[in-house]
Order: structure tokens, then C-alpha cells, then sequence
């Protein structure tokens, strides 16, 4: 029995018979998988062929591939295996930086070489998600969104975010426990792909947490009713997916209520974007506010809301987030709540975190957002 050595493609070992080593160690190293990840370092369009290094690098690289290795776009295989025979879905380009997985072969001049490259379309399982949070916050936990991509494609994006509550948590539980799940069902079955299906997912997403959040508001007491629209409930969140039909990854940020932001920052520690941020409330949101508030109480049949003074105003401000933000209702179903989401196309080579903080955690913190940035890279780095 014989199986090639994937440390020397083209060469065999014997494994089995008479010639055969006992040592399990050997067999359990040959019989390695295949399939190498690696990232594209360099591609030419107009040339047709590249390189990738393979990734990651260090003690988990695999033995004996170096730096480069060859890439030809005749061994470009469609990005998902659902569509391989879809010949309708363009290829997304293989941009630099870009995640890609493939199989090792070799060259007439002995050179590694890639083939069946696929570009990996699962960008859950390539990030990771970290969090620190305080008494008035709860994570969204990350979760792994199915849904379309630009060029028709499917991909699987990262999702993650967190809750705040204003004046009192029991709204943040309910909103970190269910939006995640939410979103998820809103992207089911949506044939809409790209950054405009996305965003209308993200707002069903949001308004199927809204609903179940004033649902729950109805099974509750007058008192405990009143204490948990008027809790401020906000939320930000961010959903990662790609490529896109460009090659790109994308990302899009939602936020409801307090104007909570994000940071894309570059691998130097630098920023790269800034979304989402504070803005002062225009006339029409005081308005919609009021009327907000007298749906609920219409719909709740008597608990009349009211929101807490804060030190120093005159009077009570315009309710923000789950609960009392933005919300309609129409033929009595809960029509309403929209968050706002930016989109922002990152760079694969390039940006290597997103920085998150509610709008609490920007004015509290002791240094600018840039030396923020350089920090929070420093802290991941020094972790891995």
C-alpha cells in the first residue's frame, strides 16, 4: 500500500506490507488532509495567473510549501460547491489578502503549484469575536449568517454586536438573547443578494426583535410594562460577509437607538472608517417619538410611559432604542422599529479589526478613537 507524501508532491510512501514502518506517528502525518488554506498575495487580471501564500504561517504552516505557490485562473473553481455547475454566476476575482483554500500539486520545474482553488466564502469560520463589557451591557454572541452574495453566490457572513440598556437590563437580556437568532430567520429563503438584501434582512432582522420585545411588554404588569419600554434598550451590531461579485468583502453596521460606532482599523493600527456616531435629533424624530409613545400606550391599554429625568435636563428626554424608538403599528402588528446601517467595503489585505463601542464607551474613554485603535490591535495581537 502506497499514498503520496504531501510534504514532497509526486513522490510515494509505502505504508503497507512487509516494507511498510509500524510507526502510527508516520501514517497519522501522511494521512494529513489535502486541502491547504492559504491567502492570494498577488493576482493578475489581465495575465491570468498569481500566487498564494499559504496560511497561517509558523507552526501550523504546512511542511515543505514555502511563500509561494502558483495559481492559474484555470484552477479557479466557482465559490461554493452548491454552485459548480452554474455556469450564470460569475467568478469573483481573487483579490489580495483574500482567504482561499486549494489543493497542492507541482510544476514541470518542481515548483508547488495550486489547483481546485476555491476562494473561502465562510467568513464566521476565519474571524474571531471578543468582548468586554460592563454592568450596563450584554453581548450579541457571534453568529453565522447564510445569505447571498452580489454576484449570486452564497456565502456565510459573521454576526455580532451588543446591547445596552440605559436604565435597566432586562431589555438588553431579552435583545442579546433574540437578535441574532432574528437575523438569521430574516435571511432565510431572501434571494435578494449583496449589501441591498442585506440591509433589508438587517432591518426584518431588527423588527422581528421589536415585535417579540413589545409582545413580551404586553404579558407584564402595568408597572414592570412602563419600566421596560422606558429602559433605552439600544443595540449595535455588525454583519461581515464576502466576497462580493468584486471580489470584496463587506461589512455592514446597524444601530438603534444611542448612537453607538464602530472603527475599521487597519494591520499598522491605524483607522480606516468610522460608522455610525452620534447625530443631533432632527424635529421629525422628536415627532415620531411622541407618536411613538402613544401607540404603546394605546396598545398596552393603560400603562402610561414615563421616562426617567436625567441630572441637569428640564425635562424628560425623546425615548431611544427597543420599545419606544421609531415604532408603528398598522392593522395592529408591530410595523416599525429601523435601524440605522451604513456599508463600508473592506480591504482584505489591509483592515485587520472592528473596534465596537457604545455610545457610553466613546465618551468614557480617556484617550482619542486612534491611540483606542492602535490598543485594542496591540491587545489582539499580543493575545494570539
Amino acid at each position: 500500500l502506497f499514498m503520496e507524501d504531501h510534504t514532497a508532491p509526486g513522490s510515494f510512501v509505502q505504508i503497507g506490507g512487509e516494507g511498510a514502518s509500524a510507526s502510527s506517528a508516520l501514517v497519522a502525518q501522511l494521512a494529513a488532509p489535502s486541502r491547504v488554506k492559504g491567502r492570494v498575495r498577488w493576482f493578475s487580471r489581465p495575465k491570468g495567473f498569481g500566487f498564494i501564500a499559504p496560511w497561517p504561517q509558523g507552526s501550523d504552516s504546512v511542511p515543505g510549501v514555502g511563500s509561494d505557490v502558483f495559481l492559474h485562473r484555470s484552477e479557479l473553481l466557482p465559490p461554493s460547491s452548491e454552485q459548480s455547475g452554474d455556469s450564470s454566476i460569475p467568478l469573483p476575482p481573487p483579490l489580495p489578502g483574500a482567504p482561499v483554500e486549494f489543493d497542492l500539486s507541482m510544476q514541470e520545474d518542481g515548483k508547488p503549484s495550486a489547483v481546485d482553488v476555491q476562494q473561502i466564502t465562510d467568513l464566521s469560520s476565519v474571524s474571531s469575536v471578543g468582548f468586554a463589557t460592563g454592568p450596563a451591557a450584554r453581548c450579541v454572541e457571534k453568529a453565522s449568517i447564510h445569505l447571498k452574495a452580489e454576484g449570486g453566490h452564497s456565502v456565510v457572513g459573521s454576526f455580532a454586536g451588543l446591547v445596552t440598556g440605559r436604565h435597566g437590563m432586562g431589555g438588553a437580556e431579552f435583545v442579546s438573547l433574540h437578535l441574532a437568532k432574528d437575523l438569521a430567520s430574516s435571511f432565510h429563503g431572501r434571494e435578494l443578494g449583496g449589501s441591498r438584501g442585506a440591509k433589508v434582512a438587517l432591518t426584518a432582522g431588527f423588527q422581528r426583535t421589536q415585535h417579540g420585545f413589545v409582545q413580551y411588554a404586553r404579558s407584564l404588569s402595568e408597572n414592570s410594562a412602563r419600566l421596560w419600554l422606558a429602559a433605552e434598550t439600544s443595540a449595535s451590531a455588525c454583519l461581515v460577509f464576502g466576497p462580493d461579485g468584486e471580489g470584496q468583502p463587506l461589512l455592514l453596521f446597524a444601530s438603534v437607538g444611542e448612537r453607538g460606532h464602530a472603527l475599521v482599523i487597519r494591520k499598522d493600527g491605524t483607522v480606516a472608517a468610522r460608522l455610525g456616531g452620534s447625530r443631533p435629533s432632527s424635529d421629525a424624530d422628536k415627532q415620531l417619538s411622541k407618536d411613538s409613545l402613544k401607540v404603546f400606550e394605546h396598545g398596552l391599554k393603560g400603562p402610561s410611559i414615563s421616562f426617567p429625568l436625567i441630572p441637569g435636563m428640564s425635562k424628560a428626554p425623546a425615548p431611544r432604542g427597543f420599545g419606544a424608538h421609531a415604532y408603528s403599528e398598522k392593522d395592529g402588528a408591530a410595523a416599525g422599529l429601523v435601524p440605522e446601517i451604513e456599508t463600508c467595503e473592506l480591504d482584505w489585505e489591509e483592515h485587520a479589526v472592528l473596534l465596537i463601542g457604545s455610545e457610553a464607551f466613546w465618551a468614557a474613554l480617556p484617550c482619542s478613537e486612534d491611540e483606542a485603535a492602535k490598543v485594542a490591535l496591540q491587545i489582539i495581537v499580543e493575545t494570539a
